[in-house]
């Protein structure tokens, strides 16, 4: 049960994320919309709970209080979430904004209670990161997260570009990459490399598209994550920003360095659910380092 809870609390930690980002924007169901993400992510980090504990997952969201294994908070607000949520989703009434703002605090002091007590972790440090299967993938986007709350922009940027390249071996596997090494020797046809680039170009397009994953937004990360390269003489790692990222990558913005580590972590995710790969980190389980 530990694998399915310690993915059901990041899915949480985004369900609650994407809560605050309803209730904040225009469109004319965005207060229900946020109340109903509100309750969901209540929902999952109580079955979190329940999983980490072992216990049997109740078949209705306020049948998690009446569990003593788990003694959780704020049951009366609860409550009133969950009849403001089945109003908006079985009735279509609309809460008011203000009802989201009452009900946000009690919810943030479950969850965090439920974060605390059985993950041993505060709800804030929870990411979706913490869903990724893969290893090396998951402690490079860690690492991000960390730069930028730092706020150091350029180191997050590249340790997303890490965690790209680890995510992208996994799919090279199933749709390997031409080979863009430039021609060699008088024999050699150019070519080859515009070839190679197109191939890849379309490759990485078609991916997107079954993956799921907006071009729009392919396009930009492309544009900001530097190319990791070897060094031909020592193998070591040389970083190579484009030439949109100025001045080896210091003029990188929070709002793009943010960007990109969001959408590898998405990537990453979706990559990994396409291909049928799951977190397992229950005790002596090996580390997953792709397929």
């Amino acid at each position: 049960m530990e694998s399915l809870s310690l993915h059901q609390l990041p899915l949480a930690k985004f369900m609650f994320d994407r809560a605050e980002k309803e209730a904040v924007s225009n469109h004319p169901f965005s207060a229900g919309l946020a109340v109903s993400l509100l309750q969901d992510a209540v929902e999952l980090g109580a079955a979190a709970a329940c999983g980490q504990q072992g216990l049997k997952m109740p078949k209705a969201f306020l049948e998690f209080w009446k569990l003593p294994e788990l003694g959780l908070v704020e049951f009366a607000c609860m409550q009133r979430l969950n009849s403001a949520r089945v109003g908006f989703k079985h009735l279509g009434n609309q809460p008011s904004r203000d009802a989201f703002i009452d009900f946000r605090a009690p919810a943030l002091r479950v969850l965090d209670y439920i974060s605390k007590r059985f993950f041993s972790r505060d709800f804030a440090s929870v990411s979706l990161a913490d869903g990724v299967a893969n290893r090396k993938t998951r402690e490079h986007l860690k690492r991000a997260e960390g730069y930028l709350a730092a706020g150091n922009s350029r180191d997050a940027v590249i340790e997303a570009a890490r965690a790209r390249d680890e995510t992208s071996k996994i799919l090279s596997r199933l749709a390997p990459r031409l080979p863009e090494l430039e021609p060699r020797g008088r024999n050699s046809d150019p070519r080859w490399l515009v070839v190679s680039q197109h191939f890849n170009a379309l490759r990485d397009f078609s991916l997107a598209g079954v993956l799921g994953v907006s071009l729009v937004d392919l396009r930009r990360s492309t544009s900001i994550l530097p190319a990791r390269l070897a060094s031909p003489f020592t193998g070591d790692e040389q970083i190579q920003f484009t030439v949109s990222a100025n001045n080896c990558g210091a003029d990188i913005g929070s709002e793009d360095a943010e960007f990109v580590v969001r959408f590898v972590t998405d990537y990453a995710l979706r990559v990994e659910a396409a291909v049928g790969i799951v977190p397992d980190r229950s005790p002596g389980a090996p580390a997953q380092d792709g397929l």
